[in-house]
């Protein structure tokens, strides 16, 4: 899952994910919800997480209550049986140590909490280090 990441230059989260997945083995089922390719929405990404997806790499922006176009209440309505992973590149998802000293927790909180589990990763994006 990968959004648009800058307009100048025009940087599209898809084009480092589609590195990624030449690096998963030839059995594994994959799909790609991108912003680039108009595939990507936060209802798509909703219903792959109900649908119960097992493992989800995300490149694009977030904050300490927005992920991949969900927000705690988006989370806290999901009604998957099934558990997975989700590895995001996106900013502050994962601030259990909540950055903004908010009496809320962050969505990554909600993510691991919830009855529907998620495991959450969360890197920096490397281009943001060299945005000046």
């Amino acid at each position: 899952m990968a959004k648009n990441l800058n307009n100048n230059p025009l940087t599209w989260g898809g084009d480092y994910k589609d590195e990624v997945h030449q690096y998963l083995p030839g059995t594994y089922e994959y799909s790609t919800q991108y912003q680039r390719d108009g595939t990507y929405s936060s209802e798509s990404v909703w219903h792959s997480i109900n649908r119960g997806v097992n493992v989800m790499n995300h490149m694009g922006h977030a904050n300490e209550t927005y992920l991949m176009g969900q927000s705690n209440g988006t989370i806290n309505q999901l009604t998957n049986t099934e558990y997975g992973f989700l590895y995001s590149q996106g900013c502050y998802p994962a601030a259990f140590d909540q950055r903004t000293s908010d009496a809320g927790e962050c969505i990554g909180e909600h993510l691991v909490m919830a009855p529907e589990r998620f495991c959450l990763h969360r890197q920096y994006p490397l281009w943001l280090v060299y945005a000046g």
